[in-house]
């Protein structure tokens, strides 16, 4: 899949890539956070069609709430 950045951001994560402190493949480019339109798909890709709009998910269930840190409801 081939994707037209439109977006992006550093996050700290990045910022730690970036300064060595989280081992990585030579030549990464920091960029955790980005959106942006699919241009190409390849022919074992079903899940996104050209023209989809997208975002990256490094973390996929980043907002996901947890029960155990949800605050309480008050009734």
């Amino acid at each position: 899949m081939l994707v037209r950045i439109r977006a992006s951001s550093l996050n700290f994560h990045d910022v730690l890539v970036a300064l060595g402190k989280i081992p990585c493949a030579d030549d990464r480019i920091p960029m955790t956070d980005g959106a942006g339109e699919v241009i190409a798909v390849g022919d074992d890709v079903d899940e996104f069609k050209v023209a989809d709009t997208i975002v990256s998910t490094f973390w996929p269930y980043w907002g996901t709430p947890c029960p155990s840190l949800e605050r309480p409801r008050s009734a």
